[in-house]
C-alpha cells in the first residue's frame, strides 16, 4: 500500500512540474543562493540559521536578501515542529528596499520507503512590511503554505527530489484564495558527514491576478550541521 501511495505522489509531482510549462510565459529569470547552519542540541532539538540572496531581473540585481533564525523540535520519529523568524530586505521598483518581518510555524511529517522519502509540510506564516513607514505596516499578510516533496536516493551521497508548494492567503480583503505556486526539481550531494551541497530548478508562478508573473529560478545552497 505504501509503495502505491509513494508512486502516486511521485507521478503527481512530475506531471505538475512539467505540465505547468505549457501555459507559463517567461517574465523573469532568477538565481537563489543560500548558506545554512544547523546545530543539533540533542536528539530532539536543533537550531537553524540561514542567509540567502535572491537575484532577479534576469539575474542582474539583488531582489531579496534575508536572514532566518529558527528552531526545530522532533515530536516523534517522523513528525517535527519548527518556529522561525526571517528579516527580509526586498527591492522596490524605485530601487529602495522594503523591510519585512516574517514569522513562521511549521508542522512536517516524513516517511521513508526503501530509497524514497516522502514529506508533507504545513506552514502558517505572518509577514509585516514597512511597519514604521507604511500606513498598512501593522496589518500582516497571513498565509497557509502546503508543500509536498519526494526524494529518491540515487547513490549513497546523491539524492534527487521533486516538490510542489501552494500559497493560500488567509486575510486577503478581496477574498481568500491561492495566489502563488512553486514547482521544483533538484539534486543534493553529501560532501561529508557534516555538509551537503544542493542545486535546483524552480518555476515560481503567481495565480488569480490579471497579469500573473512567472519566474524561472536556478538555486544553489550549502548546509553545514554540527
Amino acid at each position: 500500500m505504501y509503495s502505491k501511495f509513494l508512486k502516486y505522489y511521485c507521478l503527481m509531482l512530475i506531471s505538475l512540474l512539467f505540465s505547468i510549462q505549457g501555459y507559463c510565459q517567461v517574465n523573469d529569470a532568477g538565481l537563489w543562493m543560500n548558506v545554512g547552519l544547523e546545530k543539533q542540541l540533542n536528539k530532539k532539538i536543533s537550531l537553524l540559521l540561514s542567509q540567502e540572496l535572491r537575484m532577479n531581473e534576469n539575474i542582474s540585481e539583488a531582489g531579496t536578501v534575508f536572514t532566518e533564525l529558527g528552531g526545530q523540535y522532533k515530536i516523534i520519529k517522523n513528525l517535527s515542529f519548527s518556529a522561525s523568524y526571517r528579516f527580509i530586505m526586498k527591492r522596490n521598483l524605485d530601487d529602495s528596499y522594503s523591510k519585512r518581518h516574517r514569522y513562521m510555524l511549521d508542522l512536517a511529517y516524513k516517511y521513508k520507503f526503501h530509497k524514497f522519502n516522502f514529506s508533507v509540510r504545513e506552514r502558517f506564516q505572518n509577514q509585516y512590511s514597512d511597519i514604521y513607514s507604511s500606513s498598512a505596516g501593522a496589518v500582516p499578510a497571513t498565509y497557509l503554505r502546503n508543500k509536498l516533496s519526494l526524494k529518491y536516493g540515487i547513490r549513497k551521497r546523491i539524492d534527487a527530489y521533486l516538490s510542489g508548494e501552494f500559497f493560500y492567503q488567509l486575510n486577503n480583503p478581496d477574498g481568500n484564495e491561492l495566489d502563488n505556486e512553486r514547482f521544483t526539481a533538484g539534486m543534493s550531494y553529501k560532501l561529508n558527514r557534516a555538509s551537503d551541497f544542493d542545486v535546483f530548478y524552480m518555476i515560481n508562478k503567481e495565480l488569480n491576478v490579471k497579469d500573473p508573473w512567472t519566474s524561472y529560478i536556478i538555486g544553489i545552497g550549502y548546509n553545514y550541521s554540527f
